[in-house]
């Protein structure tokens, strides 16, 4: 929790009742917040404890409470007591930005919440000025309505998309704590999706202003896995099945999450709601946290971070960054670190295994993808969902051949991979060769392999066929790739030898 010294919390409160004061809320509470962890003297942290109430029918929260949390929401973003607790909170850094101290300025309902969350990404974790600002977009993010320019801006779109009401929520009928914990974001992201999922050449959905917000929120939500409200109630029994060692913040739980996407046992909703931030990804590589802290001094020396300006064009996609990262490491491979290469294998892998992260191929292969690789109306789980297309770049059959635009953002795809360099980013090809890599060669790996590696040799020219026991005589993943060429076996079809 954050507290401020006792002397200004005192002047703080004099003259305000706190949450747990009020007969509303007091049932609400006493069911849901006596328990260690929660300060019931501290609005924010009752606030939190009311939102993170679990998702279920039989937890729902009286309607008079309902309202009053609404109040207090908006009391806590928007009105003088958040700029005074802001100054207090804030103030060494407030001395040594002036821009962020000119946030506290703003008197616009929303607006001021709105520019200082502009800055938390820059801000020290410990300090109590992030640990506030923090606190405070939690309770902003579970409801839209109290984001300023979000509600200004992307009025008309919400309204026209039916994503939600702007108006309080009533008082008259119960509602779940979470009823709009993010749901109108939600709802923008999804119809855009679904839009670009049935047609990738259609109209924009959302006008450039409204999807410039919509970005800047998810560039926060990225970050912390707490704000993104939807994700989070989703994903939690899922967090604590696959990334339950994972830290919160720099975007580690949703790369976690991700890399688990198309495992069985992750629930439907969960996996779902990470293939549309997959998706917004692909589109602006500043979602990607873990990239951006990993790379940051290569991102800048090497030119990788496309200007602000560029939003919507192609070098923004993560695809281009990733490759521009991939050159400037073949280039000087002893000036990227250990951590910088690292985020690279990671995503790199993650582009095989999660076809989204590349809005190339969503944008220009989805005719190809619904008529030979989604028999049931779904998506290939686990990578195989490239591998399918790029079996189909190999067809003689006019019929069944990929067109050239998808083919194009193929071999984009396999360049920012870099399989040639890691056979291990791409996990269909290592789970058929493992056994064999570790120095076990059992012929039906060698069967299923050989088909692989006539899709891929195409697009990746130094890729070598992956054949034999090697686990003696390769000294690196590349090393690897030459030493099993020399095991080719005779299982081998004619047409992939030829290639």
């Amino acid at each position: 929790a954050v507290n401020p010294p006792s002397g200004q919390q005192q002047e703080l409160d004099t003259y305000r009742k706190h949450l747990v004061d009020y007969e509303e809320c007091k049932e609400d509470v006493h069911k849901h917040c006596l328990r260690p962890g929660v300060e019931l003297k501290s609005d924010m942290s009752v606030l939190e404890c009311l939102q993170d109430v679990k998702l279920s029918e039989t937890e729902l929260l009286t309607a008079p409470c309902e309202h009053l949390i609404w109040d207090f929401k908006v009391n806590l973003t928007q009105d003088d007591q958040f700029r005074q607790a802001s100054k207090l909170f804030c103030k060494d850094e407030m001395i040594a930005n002036p821009n962020l101290a000119q946030c506290a300025e703003i008197i616009k309902p929303g607006y001021a919440l709105s520019c200082f969350i502009d800055f938390i990404l820059n801000l020290p974790r410990e300090s109590r000025c992030f640990q506030f600002l923090d606190r405070s977009a939690r309770l902003a993010f579970s409801d839209f309505r109290v984001v300023g320019p979000f509600v200004a801006v992307c009025k008309n779109t919400i309204q026209r998309l039916q994503c939600g009401t702007l108006t309080p929520p009533s008082a008259h009928a119960k509602a779940r704590i979470p009823h709009s914990q993010g749901h109108t974001l939600e709802c923008l992201i999804s119809k855009i999706y679904q839009t670009q999922q049935k047609d990738p050449n259609a109209a924009p959905l959302v006008d450039e202003a409204c999807q410039h917000e919509i970005m800047r929120i998810a560039e926060l939500q990225t970050e912390d896995f707490h704000l993104d409200r939807p994700l989070y109630f989703a994903c939690r029994e899922d967090r604590e099945k696959f990334c339950k060692t994972v830290q919160s913040g720099q975007g580690k739980v949703l790369e976690c999450l991700l890399t688990h996407r198309t495992d069985p046992m992750m629930e439907p909703e969960c996996s779902k709601l990470l293939a549309e931030r997959a998706n917004m990804m692909g589109q602006n590589y500043r979602l990607s946290h873990p990239l951006l802290s990993g790379c940051a001094v290569e991102l800048k020396e090497f030119s990788c971070s496309p200007s602000a300006l560029f939003s919507g064009s192609p070098n923004f996609h993560l695809s281009w960054v990733l490759l521009c990262l991939e050159n400037a490491a073949h280039a000087n491979p002893n000036k990227v670190s250990n951590k910088c290469q690292h985020e690279m294998v990671s995503h790199r892998k993650m582009m095989m295994s999660e076809f989204r992260l590349s809005p190339e191929v969503v944008l220009t292969c989805g005719r190809e993808i619904d008529m030979f690789c989604s028999p049931k109306g779904d998506i290939e789980a686990e990578g195989r969902t490239l591998h399918c297309l790029l079996s189909h770049a190999q067809e003689r059959n006019e019929n069944r051949r990929l067109g050239p635009q998808c083919m194009q953002a193929l071999q984009t795809v396999m360049k920012v991979a870099d399989v040639g360099s890691n056979y291990k980013v791409d996990e269909v090809l290592y789970a058929s060769c493992k056994s064999l890599i570790d120095g076990m060669h059992i012929n039906i790996a060698v069967k299923n392999l050989s088909k692989f590696c006539c899709h891929i040799v195409p697009f990746v020219r130094d890729l070598m066929v992956i054949l034999g026991p090697c686990a003696m005589d390769a000294q690196s993943e590349a090393n690897t790739l030459g030493c099993l060429m020399k095991h080719m076996d005779v299982d081998m079809p004619k047409e992939c030898e030829q290639r």
